[in-house]
């Protein structure tokens, strides 16, 4: 395919969520891009063009290595999108076999990453609130990126209504209260313990059963060559903020010391 869109040429979709799809885009001046625009379905829905227009608000404040920030956003006849770098190592999920961790070496360079990714979210005063295999990307480099800020909230505050990957939200988002830096050690220690043990801790069947796991469940043990790493992630999962790490840095540099 290649389709004019305003100022870019539309390549091939990359990506395809429930409230917006990603292309593969060349730029007036010939780089290749991520272009993201709301999908044509929600063009007439003024809550979900609210929520996307909030994620290119926040998404253009979000300018540090290790994030996926804005580098233009409009609407094109009434067409809202943003546009991002292109990731060239695809995203996390695509390198999660089924049931499959990663190896050591990568799980420590990834908790770096994050830390500092979620660090540079946390001083622009907000919580990430999406932090899912399917968000985190890879530049050409290797280095992890965190992308989509459409759950993004200002720290201290809640959601409208719980917005996110289900089995990756805090138990404070799911039952809609105020959020703060605790939500996303979380978040960010459910995705550490799927990369460590290959374990979807949350993930169910249905929404419902998603939110009953990330409210009340506890996770299974982990093999025992990962006991040190599982004592960390365990404190970071407690289902009540205060018995967590105050803040992601401080759950990956006590992740990374267990190995």
């Amino acid at each position: 395919m290649s389709d004019e869109f305003g100022r870019y040429r539309l390549e091939e979709k990359i990506g395809e969520g429930s409230l917006a799809e990603v292309y593969r885009s060349r730029a007036a001046d010939g780089s290749e891009v991520a272009l993201k625009r709301l999908s044509r379905a929600h063009l007439h829905n003024a809550d979900l063009a609210a929520v996307f227009a909030n994620e290119a608000r926040v998404a253009t404040e979000m300018q540090h290595p290790q994030l996926v920030g804005a580098i233009d956003c409009g609407n094109v006849g009434g067409w809202p999108f943003l546009v991002m770098a292109l990731a060239a190592g695809g995203s996390l999920d695509a390198q999660l076999g089924d049931g499959q961790g990663l190896g050591r070496e990568r799980l420590c360079a990834l908790a770096n990453d994050l830390g500092q990714a979620l660090a540079a979210v946390h001083i622009q005063g907000y919580v990430h609130g999406d932090l899912s295999p399917g968000n985190v990307l890879f530049a050409g480099d290797g280095r992890a990126l965190l992308s989509d800020f459409s759950a993004s909230t200002a720290l201290g505050t809640r959601q409208p209504q719980p917005q996110g990957t289900f089995a990756y939200m805090s138990p404070e988002q799911v039952r809609g209260q105020a959020m703060d830096a605790r939500a996303d050690v979380f978040s960010l220690a459910t995705l550490l313990w799927q990369c460590t043990s290959g374990q979807k801790v949350f993930w169910r069947e249905a929404q419902h059963l998603c939110f009953m796991a990330v409210v009340e469940a506890e996770p299974p043990a982990m093999p025992e060559q990962f006991k040190a790493a599982e004592s960390v992630l365990r404190t970071a999962l407690s289902k009540e903020p205060a018995g967590r790490m105050e803040s992601p840095s401080e759950l990956c540099e006590a992740f990374i010391a267990a190995f």
